[in-house]
């Protein structure tokens, strides 16, 4: 979901339908996220082509000066505004995240709100990972700083 293209096929059968009830509402409500979020990354994708910069990459591209984000492998940038946290072992239902320093950061699915600079324990179940928005981006209303677009 997070990836600049999305892609859902492997070695085995993995459409959606497939998956079972619980894993294909997942799927299904991931897949409405990337629509919804489609401006953004398609502004993104363009930033991308404009600049150099990629589109997924560590916090210490965005944090050069946020020392603990130089160490942080498991976290990373989807854009210049969003920041995903995945979640790796099976089961796994939370997970620490770091929040850098230089922006407050919005889970994107709860509202709540996490100060830059800190860590914190966030829930991750299955249909709503740790995807997180930075202070300059109004979730529900998209757009970074009104940038969707240009």
């Amino acid at each position: 979901m997070t990836c600049p293209i999305f892609r859902q096929h492997g070695e085995r059968n993995t459409e959606p339908w497939l998956l079972g009830n619980v894993s294909f509402t997942a799927v299904m409500k991931v897949m409405a996220l990337r629509q919804s979020l489609r401006p953004y990354i398609e502004s993104e994708l363009a930033h991308t082509a404009f600049t150099g910069f990629p589109f997924n990459r560590p916090l210490l591209f965005d944090f050069p000066a946020d020392a603990p984000a130089w160490g942080i492998t498991d976290q990373y940038m989807v854009g210049r505004h969003y920041m995903a946290a995945p979640v790796y072992a099976m089961g796994q239902r939370s997970r620490a995240v770091y929040f850098p320093s230089g922006s407050n950061w919005t889970h994107y699915f709860t509202g709540e709100m996490y100060a830059g600079g800190s860590t914190a324990v966030v829930d991750a179940p299955l249909n709503e990972f740790p995807l997180f928005a930075a202070s300059s981006l109004n979730v529900h209303e998209g757009g970074a700083n009104g940038e969707f677009g240009k």
